[in-house]
């Protein structure tokens, strides 16, 4: 969320769940707190490293709904923004929030050949109570006990802009202003290999990168100010950047007010990566307030029964953040595309009751989803209509295009 009060969103960067295995960062030893001087950028040099050569032209941070290309070192934001003042991070939050930010460390002509970054504990002020950082497994989604979580940022080169006309219009003022270049994508865990993402990082001169931090505030933690400091290490030369967190009093509710859902295909981490990773991709979308789906049927519904009904986000599995123990909310009986059955009038009749009559006796309180073909008639709509699915995505009869419909329809748009 960083500086916004509203419900923790997934980022655009998306998060890639591999689990890796490799070294853990280093954690920081003596906190430093001290001011920096006029002659000093952002997050000047402890005084252990003053007389190393140092590959580090820059070190600021900024909100987590930029996103900040790699070979951008004139960007107006290092100076000062929502989360930067120019020498300290700040952010503020609610408890039972996801809150991050991204620290951007620049490398200089001379390059950094081994980049690491580090949080210590933070720890209120006037107060007893800490936010504790606790090193990562090869599962990084077992977030029992570990609030505090560190990312490196993957670039990815995009040569040319979109040509996908329903996401922005080209030359109007929702498009980018710069929608080629080096643009971050992806999001690796900290103890991801050597090499492939993980801790220490090679910046190559004259460029930047990202780190990704984000801190979950539990139920339990009282008011206050928190303070800390990320510690940055860069081919042995140290820094540290004063961290400052504001906690509200008060709690954000682990029921969602809006259900968001993104569509996912387990089959395609079976085939990528070899085994099956489920459990691992809905847990990481949970915590950040969205639900992955795919089409169900009965039998997978019931095998997947702790996903709608919270056991799978319990400390017991692994799961601490927004959430604990509270199930999804939709089980889609087909998406993208009719299912067996649900393209004739006749078969979609008798379909939806079953599938409705399901839901009344195993999941009660879970919304359905749907997607049918599209009649001239409207005879299939209404099928689903009298048998009160909330929700049906339809497609035109004979082709690809949802042109003209919209694509997800209202029981009162299908009653007209």
């Amino acid at each position: 969320m960083g500086t916004k009060l509203h419900l923790p969103h997934l980022s655009a960067l998306a998060l890639v769940l591999l689990a890796f295995t490799g070294p853990v960062t280093e954690m920081a030893g003596r906190l430093d707190d001290r001011l920096l001087s006029e002659n000093r950028s952002p997050a000047g040099p402890s005084s252990a490293s003053e007389t190393l050569p140092s590959g580090i032209g820059a070190i600021w941070a900024v909100n987590d709904s930029e996103k900040i290309d790699k070979d951008d070192l004139q960007n107006p934001q290092k100076v000062s923004n929502s989360v930067w003042d120019g020498h300290r991070v700040m952010i503020f939050g609610a408890r039972n929030e996801i809150i991050a930010f991204q620290l951007i460390i620049e490398a200089n002509a001379r390059g950094i050949n081994k980049l690491s970054v580090a949080v210590a504990d933070l720890k209120q002020k006037n107060g007893t109570a800490k936010i504790v950082y606790t090193a990562p497994v090869s599962d990084p989604t077992q977030y029992a006990g570990r609030p505090i979580q560190l990312f490196s940022e993957n670039y990815m080169h995009v040569s040319a802009p979109t040509e996908a006309r329903w996401i922005y219009k080209q030359g109007t003022p929702s498009a980018p202003t710069k929608p080629t270049g080096w643009k971050p994508v992806q999001l690796v865990p900290e103890n991801a290999k050597p090499g492939k993402g993980g801790f220490p990082l090679k910046v190559e001169p004259s460029q930047n990168q990202a780190v990704w931090i984000e801190i979950y505030t539990s139920r339990k933690l009282p008011a206050g100010i928190y303070q800390g400091n990320v510690r940055v290490k860069a081919d042995g030369e140290l820094r540290d950047v004063p961290i400052e967190l504001e906690l509200f009093d008060f709690t954000l509710p682990d029921e969602n007010s809006m259900t968001a859902m993104v569509y996912y295909e387990g089959l395609q981490t079976d085939l990528y990566q070899g085994r099956n990773l489920d459990a691992v991709y809905h847990r990481f979308a949970h915590r950040q307030r969205i639900e992955l789906v795919n089409a169900y049927d009965e039998q997978s519904a019931l095998k997947a029964r702790g996903r709608f009904r919270g056991d799978d986000f319990t400390p017991a599995q692994g799961y601490e953040g927004p959430g604990e123990n509270v199930g999804n909310k939709i089980i889609p009986a087909s998406f993208y595309g009719p299912g067996d059955g649900y393209d004739e009038r006749a078969s979609a009749w008798r379909k939806t009751d079953a599938w409705m009559n399901f839901l009344r006796l195993t999941f009660p309180t879970r919304l359905p989803f749907c997607t049918c073909l599209m009649s001239p008639e409207r005879q299939i709509m209404r099928a689903f209509v009298n048998s009160q699915v909330t929700s049906i995505q339809i497609q035109a009869q004979g082709s690809n295009s949802q042109s003209s419909l919209p694509k997800v329809m209202s029981r009162s748009w299908m009653e007209r």
